[in-house]
């Protein structure tokens, strides 16, 4: 009995870890994406403001965050998912380029095209879809 039960305890033991690091992941995407949501609040005011350093500044570390985004979505089995985060990222790095480069016409044209791929994707729920299918 008390050999089944050290079995039974070490079974559940090792279940429990990679279910404990899926919700560490999932607790992580949601605060870069709490981040992501800062930094595209920054970017919408500065570039009306015409305000390059802070838009650029923004725009480099939201990549940084896309790309974290882009690499959680394409080891998911969710399609839709993974070409918006691959749309945004592409978007991001054009952002960046074109804050960088003080071209805020296209900076507006590029920031729009990123939040509408980040828009699509959040009204979409994919993150519940996500949990529903239990990876």
């Amino acid at each position: 009995m008390k050999r089944r039960l050290t079995v039974f305890s070490l079974i559940s033991i090792c279940l429990a870890i990679p279910m404990a690091a899926g919700e560490d992941e999932a607790q992580a995407h949601r605060d870069w994406m709490d981040e992501a949501q800062d930094l595209q609040d920054t970017i919408k005011i500065a570039i009306p403001d015409k305000d390059a350093k802070a838009a650029a500044e923004a725009a480099e570390k939201l990549t940084v965050i896309l790309e974290k985004e882009q690499k959680f979505w394409a080891k998911t089995n969710i399609k839709d998912a993974a070409k918006l985060a691959d749309g945004a990222l592409a978007a991001s790095k054009d952002l960046a380029k074109s804050t960088k480069a003080a071209d805020f016409e296209k900076a507006q044209q590029d920031y729009s095209s990123m939040v509408k791929n980040c828009m699509t994707c959040h009204d979409a729920h994919y993150e519940e879809k996500l949990q529903a299918s239990g990876k």
